[in-house]
């Protein structure tokens, strides 16, 4: 049986170094891909009430979500109205 020798001193350097070399491209590929994604991101549009339109078939009107919430708040509120005056 044959007793093997601990590594000199130049070669866990070398493991040393080879290791530091591929935890450096290991960032360097992620820092890449965080740009990237940060970019995409960018491109993204924000979405905010005015940029989704509805349009009601009664009026035949455009309306944005805020506005088309209102309409659909108000109709069900007339509703639950008259059926608690009909149930009276």
């Amino acid at each position: 049986m044959y007793m093997k020798l601990p590594p000199t001193a130049d070669q866990r350097f070398a493991e040393n170094e080879a290791a530091h070399n591929i935890i450096n491209e290991i960032l360097t590929s992620l820092i890449q891909r965080i740009n990237e994604l940060e970019k995409s991101v960018q491109n993204i549009p924000v979405i905010d009430k005015d940029s989704i339109q509805y349009k009601i078939k009664e009026t035949g009107e455009y309306h944005n979500l805020a506005e088309t919430f209102d309409i659909l708040f108000d109709k069900l509120n007339r509703i639950e109205n008259a059926i608690v005056i009909k149930s009276d």
